[in-house]
């Protein structure tokens, strides 16, 4: 009876073992900073994925992302404001935890195919942290011009998101124009990237909706609302924007500028909270597999007495 108990007491630690590698191994994945300011494919936080799934295939890299190619200037045309009659926009720095923001253009071309929003916020991210967006503005099939008839759309994208979401970073720059090694482009105005206590984490938001330089909602503009939820550092919003067909060609070519002259973009401070110290990812199912293995151990003394 003894030799029955000492071996099932063994396969049952075994069991143990293997339950303790699996929970180490079904960890979540760690963020990591985008490999280079331009050149590159990332993914958006959608559930839906990226609206216009074509970059891939055109540009050589993987399905569901956008492509940065910005091979020139790049950061004249579109601007962040917080009125859109204000079309060449502003760099605002606001502590309301929600709020609206509009996206506009003053390019030549005259419109953006598609937009798509950047938000960083600062380290750390509390683990009940979210941000809610909704989306308005025109959309429209991409061709090699504006078309005759878009559609509105109110609440293209209606979404919340959250820490997990936040796969790009730590980091303490945006991609865009620019060199192809040395990033130069800031999260917000007045950023030095070169401050490490500025890292962020990073993720993208496809906004479904694209804008033009007139229009009878908004002047055109794509118009963004956002509310966040424990947000305890600051967040910063950039924008871009996406086409099939331009001077510039298919991908992603624009962004804000966040350097005077010209510089808009949206910054939100936080409110910091009291802290309170986080359970070790570990400890609890390192904790339960100590108290089975105790339990075991008590019976198998009991029995043996």
């Amino acid at each position: 009876m003894e030799g029955t108990t000492y071996s099932q007491t063994r396969r049952l630690m075994a069991v143990l073992v293997i339950f303790l590698f699996v929970a180490i191994c079904v960890s979540p994945v760690m963020a990591a900073p985008l490999p280079a300011p331009r050149h590159i494919f990332f993914n958006v936080a959608n559930d839906a994925g990226v609206k216009y799934d074509i970059d891939g295939t055109a540009f050589g890299g993987p399905a569901n992302t956008y492509y940065i190619k910005a091979d020139g200037g790049g950061l004249n045309q579109l601007h962040m404001t917080t009125d859109p009659g204000i079309v060449n926009g502003q760099a605002t720095t606001t502590a309301a935890q929600s709020g609206t923001f509009f996206v506009t253009t003053t390019g030549g071309r005259g419109y953006n195919d598609e937009i798509i929003l950047l938000i960083s916020v600062q380290d750390p991210i509390p683990n009940d942290f979210s941000v809610h967006i909704k989306s308005s503005g025109e959309t429209w099939t991409p061709g090699s011009s504006y078309p005759a008839s878009p559609v509105y759309m109110t609440n293209a994208v209606d979404e919340t998101f959250t820490k997990a979401d936040f796969i790009y970073g730590p980091q303490a720059w945006k991609p865009g124009p620019g060199d192809l090694v040395i990033p130069s482009l800031p999260l917000w105005f007045g950023q030095n990237i070169a401050d490490p206590t500025t890292n962020s984490h990073l993720m993208f938001v496809d906004l479904g909706v694209g804008n033009k330089n007139a229009g009878t909602t908004d002047n055109g503009a794509n118009k963004v609302e956002y509310s966040f939820t424990n947000l305890e550092t600051s967040a910063a919003f950039n924008v871009y924007g996406w086409t099939l067909a331009s001077n510039m060609g298919q991908g992603i070519s624009w962004t804000n500028k966040m350097a005077d002259p010209g510089a808009s973009g949206y910054f939100v401070t936080g409110i910091p909270q009291t802290a309170v110290p986080e359970f070790p990812t570990m400890a609890l199912p390192a904790a339960l597999i100590i108290g089975m293995i105790g339990a075991v151990l008590f019976i198998q003394r009991t029995r043996q007495d």
